[in-house]
């Protein structure tokens, strides 16, 4: 089945994982990093919200959009391969 590449890139970049589902390949991979960001995402708000190490809490946002960044070009290639347009 055709798999469109900016959509599994668009679902990894916005929920980690969420192109991996969408690819049908990884499945159980995609499933865990979802579960994994909900829990990152909670850490991220606590930190946030507690005021205190700010510096910490933008590096931890720096790495968190490289991450985004990485899952999504991972993603596209992925629903390339699976169309046939590699």
């Amino acid at each position: 089945m055709k798999k469109k590449p900016m959509v599994a890139a668009g679902l990894n970049f916005f929920l980690f994982g969420g192109g991996y589902v969408y690819n049908g390949r990884r499945t159980g991979h995609g499933i865990l990093l979802i579960v994994g960001v909900v829990i990152l995402r909670y850490a991220e708000i606590t930190l946030f919200l507690s005021g205190d190490k700010r510096e910490l809490w933008y590096a931890f946002m720096a790495g968190l959009f490289c991450l985004q960044v990485a899952l999504a070009t991972d993603a596209h290639r992925e629903a390339k391969e699976i169309s046939g347009k590699v």
